[in-house]
C-alpha cells in the first residue's frame, strides 16, 4: 500500500517481532466506508461495534477510551468541529462502551479522507506491548528514532559481515549502532560523537546489551582508529542551513575511505545522496552498491558504498 505493507492473520506475535515498522494499524472491514456527515459518521462507527473488535487485545469490557484524529486536506477548524460531532454520536449510540478522551486514550480511531469526501477506519491500539526499544531510555532531540535506525541496519545488513568491525562517526544516542549489532556478529562496534552528552547517552542505552559495542567523546576528523574498520555506518548531522555547521560531505567521504579496511563498506544516511553519487563517481575504487530512498518528503536516502576491486561477475 501507499502507506506501508498489509497482512492478513489471525495473530500478531510474530508482528510484534519486526523492528522496521513504526505503526501498526488496523484495517476495520473494508465495508465500512463512514460518510462525510459527522453524525452519520458517529453512527456507522457505533454499528460497527469496535468494542467487540477491541475485546480482542484487552481485558474488561470497556467503556473504551479513544481519540479521533482525521488525515487529509480538511481544514483545521472544520476538523475540529467534524471530530465533536462524530465523536459525540458515537458516544451516543455506542451503548457507553466508547468514551472520547483526547487526553488519555487506549485506542486512536484513524480517519483517513477519501477523495470523494467518505473515510476509511483504521485502528491504532496504544496499549499493545511494545518493547522492540526498550534500550531506548536516553534520548536527544536530533537523535535517530530507533524504528529508523532498524530500517535502516535492515537494509545494510545483506553488504555487512559477520565478525566485522564497525564504526559510526557521528552516533548520537547510539541507535543505528545498537541496531547494526543485533543484525550480525561484529568483533567489535566503536561510536564516536564529538558530543560528550550523546557518548554518554549511548552507554547508557547500550549498557547491558553487547560487551563487543563502545561509545566514545571524539571528533571524527581528529579521530584515529587503533585498528581500521571494516564497515562505517552512521547518519551524517545535517542542519536546515540555517543554524549549525553544515558538514562538508567530500572532506568526510575522503576520510571514511581512508580508515576504511580494504573492501571496506560505507553505509550513509543522508539528505545527500547525490554528492555521495557523484564522490564515488571520481574515486575508481569506490562504487553505489545500492541507494534507497528513505523519506520522499526530505530527500533522506540510505547510500551502500563499496571500495575496493568489484568482485562481482
Amino acid at each position: 500500500l501507499a502507506g506501508g505493507g498489509r497482512v492478513t492473520g489471525e495473530s500478531i506475535t510474530s508482528l510484534l517481532r519486526v523492528r522496521t515498522w513504526s505503526e501498526m494499524l488496523f484495517v476495520m472491514p473494508e465495508r465500512l466506508n463512514l460518510p462525510a456527515d459527522p453524525t452519520e459518521a458517529g453512527l456507522a462507527l457505533a454499528r460497527a461495534d469496535i468494542p467487540a473488535f477491541l475485546d480482542r487485545f484487552h481485558s474488561g469490557s470497556g467503556p473504551y477510551r479513544y481519540r479521533m484524529e482525521v488525515r487529509g486536506g480538511m481544514d483545521p477548524e472544520k476538523k475540529g468541529r467534524w471530530i465533536k460531532r462524530a465523536s459525540g454520536a458515537l458516544d451516543l449510540h455506542a451503548g457507553g462502551r466508547m468514551l472520547n478522551d483526547p487526553g488519555s486514550y487506549e485506542v486512536e480511531i484513524r480517519l483517513p479522507e477519501r477523495k470523494d469526501g467518505t473515510f476509511a477506519v483504521l485502528l491504532k491500539l496504544c496499549l499493545l506491548p511494545d518493547d522492540r526499544f526498550a534500550y531506548r531510555r536516553e534520548i536527544m532531540s536530533d537523535g535517530m528514532a530507533p524504528v529508523n535506525a532498524a530500517l535502516c541496519a535492515c537494509l545494510a545488513a545483506p553488504y555487512a559481515k559477520e565478525g566485522a568491525r564497525v564504526l559510526d562517526p557521528f552516533c548520537g544516542t547510539g541507535a543505528l549502532l545498537i541496531e547494526r549489532a543485533l543484525q550480525k556478529k561484529a568483533q567489535w562496534l566503536l561510536g564516536v560523537d564529538i558530543s560528550a552528552e550523546a557518548a554518554e547517552k549511548a552507554r547508557k542505552n547500550a549498557g547491558g546489551l553487547t560487551e563487543s559495542i563502545r561509545f566514545i567523546q571524539q571528533d571524527f576528523f581528529r579521530f584515529t582508529p587503533r585498528e581500521k574498520p571494516d564497515e562505517i555506518i552512521t547518519q551524517l548531522p545535517e542542519t536546515d542551513g540555517q543554524t549549525g555547521l553544515e558538514l562538508d560531505t567530500g572532506e568526510f567521504l575522503d576520510r571514511a575511505a581512508l580508515m576504511l579496511e580494504n573492501e571496506g563498506t560505507l553505509a550513509v544516511v543522508s539528505r545527500r545522496g547525490d554528492e555521495i553519487k557523484r564522490w564515488a563517481a571520481t574515486h575508481g575504487d569506490a562504487r553505489i552498491a545500492e541507494s534507497k530512498l528513505l523519506n520522499e518528503r526530505t530527500g533522506t536516502s540510505l547510500t551502500i558504498v563499496r571500495l575496493g576491486p568489484d568482485q562481482t561477475e
